[in-house]
């Protein structure tokens, strides 16, 4: 689909729509399905059905530490408490502070985070609050709401001005043109540091489709901030957000983009098309082919996936 038709590849949402599908195929086996199905396109289908699973119980019950627990734990992924975030707030009907508070029950830090970004974002989009009838569509221009937007999160600290920041990156997106330097010089409005870091970084798996994936063209936005450890998480959040969501014949993209950099960070985007193809579910044969393109001095880090640093990747639209 994506070699017919290049919108196909922002394809978070569409693969949406094949969880969907997925959990009306087969709803009594959607639970196993959320941690077996390929996270190709940012978790997209695994995202789509725990939304359908989630549509399909009782009013409130979502609530419940127990079922909370039962659809998003050890063998799942982070991304599973996201859309858990969007979800509560349709169950508490549009309550942020209510669902907020669930979110809470997870004592784990990052999947917390990923609960309250998905709750904030909920806030924000409103996809799933208007399809509800919670809110009218008029909600669905959330760029034209980024002023009370930004209030809200403004209101906030701690995890929460993290989280509501983290997920502003939507709006600001569109608000600026989808230009870089404006959208991080917004970030860098946030009253916390941790808040305009994830805004900016959070803005990137939204620029880089924009622009086609052409990733070289792009690197320049990993050094409008002058911090080593914020250029080399960019550049991470870059490959990220290409190699989840590009066909195959379009990886020779991100292989440019490696070949940009230098030192340990060559090393880092040779070691994450690996290790991205085999989160993809790529076979061992493909990955060796794709491999062999990879200069000589960068193979086996290539074919290893092997990422030994501290940085997170970009995966898709959260």
């Amino acid at each position: 689909l994506q070699g017919i038709d290049p919108v196909s590849k922002r394809c978070h949402f569409i693969a949406h729509g094949i969880g969907w599908g997925v959990y009306k195929r087969d709803p009594a086996n959607a639970k196993n399905q959320i941690s077996l199905i390929n996270p190709t396109c940012g978790y997209g289908a695994n995202m789509g059905i725990i939304e359908f699973y989630v549509s399909s119980l009782p009013g409130g019950s979502l609530r419940s530490k127990d079922v909370l627990m039962s659809i998003c734990n050890d063998n799942t992924t982070v991304d599973c408490n996201h859309i858990l975030g969007h979800m509560l707030l349709v169950d508490t009907e549009g309550n942020l502070t209510k669902a907020l508070e669930v979110c809470k029950i997870f004592q784990d830090k990052q999947r917390r985070h990923f609960c309250l970004a998905g709750a904030f974002m909920e806030n924000e989009t409103a996809t799933n609050l208007v399809s509800h009838g919670y809110l009218p569509e008029s909600f669905l221009n959330f760029p034209a709401r980024i002023d009370e937007i930004e209030k809200l999160c403004r209101s906030y600290d701690g995890e929460e001005a993290a989280a509501c920041w983290k997920e502003i990156a939507h709006a600001a997106f569109f608000k600026f043109n989808q230009d870089p330097k404006a959208i991080f010089n917004f970030c860098d409005t946030a009253q916390t540091k941790e808040g305009a870091v994830l805004c900016k970084l959070h803005s990137i798996p939204e620029i880089v489709p924009a622009e086609n994936f052409d990733l070289v063209s792009l690197k320049y936005m990993c050094t409008l901030e002058k911090n080593y450890t914020f250029e080399r998480n960019c550049y991470s959040t870059i490959i990220g957000s290409a190699l989840h969501s590009i066909p195959k014949n379009e990886i020779d993209k991100v292989v440019k983009f490696c070949l940009t950099l230098d030192g340990e960070l060559s090393d880092i985007c040779f070691a994450h098309i690996g290790s991205i193809l085999k989160i993809r579910e790529f076979g061992r044969v493909e990955i060796q082919e794709i491999c062999q393109t990879v200069p000589l001095k960068f193979r086996s880090k290539c074919l290893s996936g092997n990422i030994n640093s501290p940085q997170s990747v970009g995966k898709g639209i959260d």
